[in-house]
């Protein structure tokens, strides 16, 4: 897990240099919304857990400030992928500042 987390934190790195993304401020909050596109999908449970990971790469990298839920409001859904694209997961992340958290 630790190899993919810095897997995770170096793209990241790299994609938010490469798009100019700045870090999140100190205590920011965000919404946060993951789709995952998969051929088989996951329960809900699951699917939330399968993406601990990348959540903590993000947070690392600051892309979002912290994973706590007064910061953060995460929302993961998944979408049935194309039958051409195999047993592949696409993710899409999806960052919008907000000033408080309902």
């Amino acid at each position: 897990m630790i190899k993919l987390k810095n897997t995770l934190c170096l793209l990241i790195r790299n994609l938010m240099s490469l798009q100019s993304i700045k870090k999140a401020d100190t205590g920011q909050k965000f919404r946060l919304g993951i789709i995952s596109y998969r051929k088989r999908l996951l329960d809900k449970d699951n699917l939330y857990g399968a993406h601990k990971v990348l959540i903590d790469a993000l947070c690392d990298e600051g892309f979002i400030w912290d994973d706590d839920p007064g910061r953060l409001v995460l929302t993961v859904t998944q979408r049935v992928a194309n039958k051409s694209s195999g047993e592949k997961v696409r993710t899409q992340i999806i960052r919008n500042p907000v000033d408080r958290i309902i």
